[in-house]
């Protein structure tokens, strides 16, 4: 049985960023629905490593799962906010966000339990009984940040950051 908790929310300001990495919709997904066959390429092939250089400081250290839907079509991009004057290296995309507000829940888990990436609901449920107002269209964000997820605590538990754009 999955032991995800909810540790804390947190309101941040993003300032306009360039997103660039690489876009992915539904027909990419796996068998079970999940994305963790292309975050599997993305680690294998190091493909943040050319997006180092051009990292917006203070936002984008950390390598992010952006979702957003387009037109009615769903959007998973992996890749990293970046500078808005940054070039885009060959085989990747971009898109161009502008400033925004998000509620920053922290969801702490094991490392081995898949169902911190399926934890959505339940953060836009907290979101609501904190009385936050999502933005519209909304966009949501899994964000990597190295010293909460990729180095576990004491007692062996990493936390994945989940932003959500609210008003």
């Amino acid at each position: 049985m999955s032991q995800i908790q909810i540790t804390g929310c947190q309101v941040e300001e993003l300032p306009p960023r360039r997103l660039i990495g690489k876009r992915y919709t539904n027909l990419d997904r796996d068998p079970s629905g999940s994305f963790a066959p292309k975050w599997k390429l993305w680690m294998q092939n190091r493909c943040c490593e050319p997006l180092y250089p051009l990292a917006l400081p203070g936002v984008g250290e950390d390598i992010l799962g952006f979702m957003r839907s387009d037109n009615g079509s769903f959007e998973y991009w992996i890749g990293r906010n970046c500078r808005l004057d940054a070039d885009v290296p060959a085989g990747y995309d971009y898109l161009d966000l502008p400033a925004a507000k998000v509620a920053v829940v922290f969801l702490r888990g094991s490392a081995n339990d898949p169902a911190i990436f399926q934890m959505h609901n339940e953060c836009l449920k907290h979101l609501a009984q904190k009385g936050f107002i999502l933005s519209k269209p909304p966009f949501y964000v899994e964000r990597y940040a190295t010293c909460r997820f990729c180095h576990p605590d004491a007692d062996g538990q990493i936390t994945l950051d989940y932003l959500v754009s609210v008003q």
